[in-house]
């Protein structure tokens, strides 16, 4: 099974080699097969296989919750959905879907306190930007006075 080239050749001829029997040259041959056949088997030893076999239960379990996303997607991409269905928003004023308007509700909150914050800042960072630059002319006409 696993024989090279001269040992194939020596197989096939019909003669005997002088310095063998055919018999020293088959037990020289199985020899040598059993052992290719222990160090497969030390080599399939050696490397457990059962982490694959977890290994390939996370892989599945990944697979199928990306395949339910895209059939979700696809799914919600072949509905169409009546324009009925939409309320507006009482922040944004967006039309937006009934199954969706507290999601909706809940970042447009967040999204509006965000904008009152950033304004309230620029508000506060204007009245000391004034108050900074009245300070610097308030420095320079004193020095200028002193000198």
């Amino acid at each position: 099974m696993f024989l090279n080239a001269e040992e194939q050749k020596t197989e096939n001829q019909p003669y005997q080699t002088p310095c063998r029997s055919n018999s020293e040259e088959q037990h020289s041959i199985v020899e040598k097969q059993s052992v290719i056949a222990q160090k497969e088997s030390q080599v399939v030893q050696n490397h457990s296989f059962e982490n694959q076999n977890e290994h390939y239960l996370k892989w599945k379990k990944a697979l199928k919750e990306f395949l339910a996303l895209k059939e979700k997607m696809w799914s919600l991409g072949d509905k169409k959905r009546p324009t009925e269905e939409k309320v507006a928003c009482k922040i944004c004023e967006k039309k937006i879907f009934v199954d969706r308007i507290k999601s909706h509700s809940l970042k447009c909150l967040e999204l509006q306190q965000l904008k009152e914050n950033i304004n309230a800042n620029n508000a506060s960072m204007l009245t000391l930007s004034e108050s900074i630059f009245e300070k610097k002319l308030d420095l320079a006409v004193r020095s200028r006075t002193k000198v």
